[in-house]
């Protein structure tokens, strides 16, 4: 196989400031001058780029991530003379190693300077020199970075200065410096303290309702997460009894209804894409790890982790109350059990068949479980922790007319008439006319006619 020598140049591990010229002085000079003073990151790393571009006359300067585990390479930070810093790009959102295979045996060598003449490609790789047309490059030099991120920084047609590359040999450094402190900056969005980490890699996933997740770097705990293709990915693998699924499994984890075989096609390979992104977004809650690994054409859950989960502790606590006999322990444990549920599965998942079955069971078990909280309190006369328990349940669940029964049934005895007529009113706006008269039928064999003065008004 051919090496980078054949097609441009791999610089030798010396010294980047050898033949040090009068224009490397001054760049360097000006260099450190404009950034000392300048205390933001993002600031710093548009000046740093900016003025590498400008050094070489380059028509494109910038980062690149690599994640060879996912196969994918993309654009993070970057400045053209054209379109300013952050500017359209010619680069795609996403690159794939597979087209670029000489370049991933270069990223081991990091630090060292490699140069390519896009012209002395195109026989031998075809596919890479069509990307390299695409991206309107000629010449490239690129230095690999290592670190919190791995990756090169590049720069694309340089007309001047071309007897100081190696200088970028020396800049790499500043540059990849840098993007660690961006990277320690988003550990910040991730500054909440876990509080149910125990262990140095407990991995804690909550799926009921709004998705959280905490390792003892930080917690995520995004609105909406659950609702995103990512959150749905990594919901799937939580509850697979191995965590690893196929991309093709994967796809219809994220595609709801019947989707016709393009849209899966499309998905699944778009699942590597959601992947990448959230390591980008939310890689600092993992520290050296990633959540979801590759292995042999399968995605699944680190088993680094120790992974601990909502759903799998409400089925632990439920298998516990089969074998416990005592009505307070019972409380205590049902208890614990409905505080756990914060709603249906990542709050948007009915329509899904990889998740409508766990939804609707974990919902029913919710359920039948509030209800022998409900039973077993009565027994106690304890009517204000029944509608402390109803009242949430009604946020969760307003179309279930025993959750209407008991709450009554609390407000009543408690006195609580005038919230009383209110719940009646708001039961017979939801519930059909059938549950709804089911519902007053119970109330009043469960209490008499004293309790009909709730729907007096209702």
């Amino acid at each position: 196989m051919k090496e980078f020598g054949d097609y441009g140049e791999l610089s030798s591990a010396e010294n980047p400031f050898e033949g040090v010229t009068e224009a490397t002085a001054a760049f360097t000079g000006e260099f450190f001058a404009k950034i000392r003073n300048d205390t933001d990151p993002n600031s710093r790393m548009l000046i740093m780029l900016e003025s590498i571009n400008h050094f070489y006359g380059a028509s494109w300067t910038g980062t690149i991530d690599v994640d060879l585990s996912l196969g994918i390479w993309t654009p993070t930070y970057w400045y053209d003379p054209v379109n300013g810093f952050m500017g359209e790009t010619l680069f795609h959102k996403y690159e794939y190693s597979k087209d670029f295979n000489r370049w991933v045996e270069a990223i081991n060598n990091t630090g060292r300077l490699f140069t390519l003449d896009v012209s002395k490609i195109e026989e031998d790789f075809p596919v890479e020199y069509a990307h390299y047309r695409r991206m309107e490059a000629d010449e490239v030099y690129a230095v690999p970075f290592d670190g919190a991120r791995k990756g090169f920084l590049i720069v694309r047609n340089p007309t001047m200065n071309k007897e100081s590359r190696k200088l970028l040999e020396f800049l790499v450094y500043l540059v990849s410096g840098e993007l660690y402190k961006l990277w320690l900056l988003s550990r910040v969005h991730h500054s909440l303290k876990p509080i149910d980490v125990e262990e140095d890699n407990d991995l804690i996933i909550s799926i009921f309702g709004d998705m959280a997740i905490q390792t003892k770097y930080g917690v995520i705990d995004v609105p909406a997460l659950g609702t995103t293709k990512i959150g749905r990915i990594i919901a799937y693998l939580a509850l697979e009894k191995n965590h690893r699924a196929s991309p093709a499994t994967l796809a219809r984890a994220i595609c709801d209804g019947d989707p016709a075989s393009d849209e899966l096609i499309d998905s699944a390979k778009k699942v590597r894409q959601y992947i990448y992104h959230f390591k980008i977004d939310h890689g600092a809650v993992f520290g050296d790890n990633q959540l979801i690994i590759l292995v042999n054409g399968e995605y699944m859950l680190n088993p680094y982790y120790n992974l601990k989960t909502d759903f799998a502790r409400f089925d632990d606590l439920r298998e516990k109350l089969r074998r416990l006999t005592d009505i307070d322990t019972k409380i205590n444990v049902l208890k614990s059990i409905v505080k756990l549920y914060r709603g249906i599965i990542l709050n948007d998942t009915t329509d899904n068949e990889k998740f409508s079955d766990k939804v609707n069971d974990y919902h029913k078990r919710y359920i039948d479980c509030l209800m022998e909280l409900c039973v077993l309190l009565k027994k106690n006369g304890d009517y204000d922790t029944i509608f402390s328990y109803t009242n949430r349940a009604l946020s969760l669940e307003w179309s279930d007319h025993r959750i209407y029964r008991w709450n009554l049934l609390a407000l009543h005895k408690t006195d609580n008439h005038s919230t009383g007529r209110k719940v009646a009113r708001m039961a017979k706006r939801h519930l059909t006319e059938d549950a709804y008269k089911k519902m007053k039928k119970d109330l009043f064999s469960m209490n008499g006619n004293e309790i009909k003065l709730l729907f007096e008004c209702s």
